[in-house]
C-alpha cells in the first residue's frame, strides 16, 4: 500500500491489479449475486464454484477492495473513479491519493454550524455572552445536538459499519481480521482457513479496511470506548 511511509531505503510491496472490470457501483451487499457466487461458494464450497485463481482474485479484489473503498466513500458523499486507484503502466493498484482524500472528508465536518436558539450546555444564546452574537463565532461542540449528522449515529456512520462489518468477518476467517477489528485479538488456528486469494491481494484489503476504519473513527468522532468489537456481518445472496 503506496500510501504507507516506509524507512529510506525499502520499497513498497506490489499489489497486482487483477480486475477484469469495473466495480459495477451497485449495492456492496448484494454484489457476490450480481456475479453470479452463493454465500457457500464464497467460503469456498465446490472449490469456489470452480472458478480459477485468476478469476477469485479478480472478484475479491474488485468486491472488497475497489467496491468497498468507493462505496464507503460515496456514503461520504465523493464519487471516485477506479482507474485513479490503478496504475496501468506497471498493473498495480496505487494509494497514494488516499491521505488526501481522508483530510478531505474530515473538512466537510470541519465547521459546525450553529442553529439561533440553540439549547445545548455548550452553547450560550444571551446578551453578555462574551463570544458576541451566535453568527460571530462556532460553536466548540464536536457534535451538534440538533443536526446530529456527525456522531457514531449518524446515518452515514450506520451505512457504512455493515460495509466494515462484512469486509472484516471475510478477513477474518483468513486469519487477517485484527487490520478492521476495534481490538486486537488472537486468532487459534483452527478458526481460520486458507485464504483463495494472492497474499498481496488479502493484506492490502486489510490494510485497506484498517485506514478506513481508523478515518471513519477520527471523521466522526467516535471515541475509543464507543468502538465496540462487534463486527458481525453477512453478504446478503438471497
Amino acid at each position: 500500500m503506496d500510501y504507507l511511509l516506509i524507512p529510506e531505503g525499502a520499497a513498497h510491496i506490489p499489489v497486482p491489479y487483477r480486475s477484469t472490470e469495473p466495480y459495477d457501483g451497485g449495492d456492496f451487499m448484494t454484489y457476490p449475486l450480481r456475479k453470479g457466487w452463493t454465500e457457500s461458494q464464497l467460503e469456498g464450497a465446490d472449490d469456489y464454484g470452480g472458478r480459477s485463481p485468476a478469476e477469485i482474485d479478480a472478484f475479491f479484489q474488485n468486491c472488497l477492495f475497489f467496491g468497498f473503498l468507493t462505496e464507503v466513500f460515496k456514503i461520504g458523499g465523493f464519487e471516485l473513479n477506479q482507474d485513479d486507484f490503478v496504475d496501468h503502466e506497471h498493473g498495480v493498484v496505487t494509494t497514494q491519493s488516499l491521505p488526501a482524500l481522508f483530510v478531505a472528508w474530515k473538512k466537510k465536518w470541519s465547521e459546525v454550524s450553529v442553529p439561533l436558539g440553540c439549547q445545548c450546555p455548550t452553547f450560550r444564546d444571551h446578551p453578555d455572552d462574551p463570544r458576541g452574537p451566535p453568527e460571530q463565532y462556532k460553536c466548540p461542540a464536536p457534535i451538534c445536538w440538533r443536526i446530529f449528522k456527525r456522531g457514531v449515529f449518524s446515518e452515514e456512520h450506520q451505512a457504512i459499519k455493515p460495509i466494515l462489518a462484512t469486509v472484516h468477518r471475510i478477513t477474518g476467517q483468513y486469519g487477517y481480521g485484527d487490520g478492521i477489528s476495534a481490538k486486537p485479538r488472537v486468532l487459534a488456528a483452527s478458526s481460520t482457513v486458507q485464504s483463495p486469494m494472492s497474499p498481496e491481494i488479502l493484506v492490502s484489503i486489510v490494510m485497506l479496511g484498517h485506514a478506513i476504519r481508523e478515518a471513519v473513527h477520527d471523521i466522526y468522532n467516535i471515541h475509543p470506548t464507543l468502538r465496540a468489537n462487534n463486527w458481525a456481518g453477512l453478504f446478503s445472496c438471497g
